[in-house]
């Protein structure tokens, strides 16, 4: 028999992140592949494209589109045929300790991500990383059976991952549409909805042209009056979004230092204080300040070696005899 005081190393269970929000583009796929990529510093992570409407984690990426390969796992679980090595198949590398589940290429085959199935890829996911952010489509859902075929309904796999997540952040937009979508999505919870976990409340896009002068004060007391939320992450509006996008990486990975990368790290070490992203953060945005300091001093150095001579005076009318 083992000694009395010896200890044994349990596997750590990983933990589902669920991002979510009201409809439109309020920024939930820009969320989604931030928090993977500061995540994945916390034992690993699975970023997955559970979005039934319009999946886009592989375009945002810059990743050659192929077959869905949570299709496939929900295949695979289908016909109890899912285990850890086929899932790791699966899964496409984004960086280290970071790995994509691509989604769906269109809108039409909800039908084959059932919930059921579901569950068993997201058991395995939970085995693979530590932590497994899945992006869903926007809007409320309505979990409801067909009453011809009981086959589970359209939103049917969103509500059991809202309500069985360990963290659900909803990420809503910094306009007066926007934020009185979040608080009507937000309010509408009833005892049967409510998430499970923890929830995050994320405010993108904050700027002066849509909440006044002080649009970060204004957001903070629109949700506080009329929705009674206190803690919430505000994204401010950055050109580096689009920077990113173009370069096919998300804000954490591109542009970390940046006004919307710092503010991505403070909603990354809220949901796990394990990952230091804020601390990743500063000291890229001190590398990069650093960077500049030491062009700057090489033009100018430059500048003082080669001197611009003075122009030669203009020739005048020949006055000699």
């Amino acid at each position: 028999p083992p000694d009395a005081g010896a200890e044994t190393a349990q596997p750590r269970e990983g933990r589902l992140a669920v991002v979510w929000g009201p409809h439109g583009a309020p920024g939930r796929t820009t969320v989604a592949a931030s928090l993977a990529h500061g995540l994945a510093r916390a034992g690993g992570s699975v970023l997955v494209d559970a979005d039934v409407e319009a999946p886009s984690l592989v375009q945002v990426l810059g990743l050659p589109e192929d077959s869905s390969s949570l299709a496939t796992a929900a295949r695979l679980a289908s016909h109890s045929r899912l285990d850890t090595e086929s899932l790791v198949g699966l899964l496409v590398p984004v960086g280290p300790d970071h790995s994509l589940l691509s989604g769906l290429g269109r809108s039409g085959r909800w039908r084959e991500l059932p919930p059921s199935p579901m569950a068993d890829v997201w058991a395995g996911c939970r085995e693979v990383a530590a932590w497994t952010v899945i992006d869903i489509a926007g809007g409320p859902l309505e979990d409801e059976v067909d009453d011809y075929t009981l086959e589970p309904g359209r939103d049917a796999l969103a509500a059991s991952l809202v309500r069985s997540a360990d963290v659900v952040v909803i990420v809503g937009a910094a306009d007066p549409v926007g934020v009185r979508r979040l608080l009507q999505l937000v309010t509408q919870f009833d005892e049967t909805e409510r998430p499970s976990g923890r929830i995050e409340v994320v405010v993108n896009r904050v700027r002066a042209s849509a909440a006044g002068p002080s649009p970060e004060r204004a957001v903070r007391e629109a949700l506080a009056r009329f929705g009674g939320l206190e803690e919430v992450v505000l994204l401010p509006e950055d050109p580096v979004a689009d920077q990113c996008l173009l370069a096919g990486c998300s804000v954490l990975d591109g542009a970390p230092g940046s006004a919307l990368g710092r503010a991505l790290a403070v909603l990354v070490d809220r949901i796990d204080p394990a990952a230091g992203a804020r601390r990743t953060a500063s000291r890229r945005r001190r590398r990069g300040f650093l960077r500049r300091l030491r062009d700057r001093r090489a033009e100018r150095h430059s500048d003082r070696r080669s001197p611009t001579r003075p122009p030669a005076p203009a020739a005048g009318p020949d006055r000699g005899g």
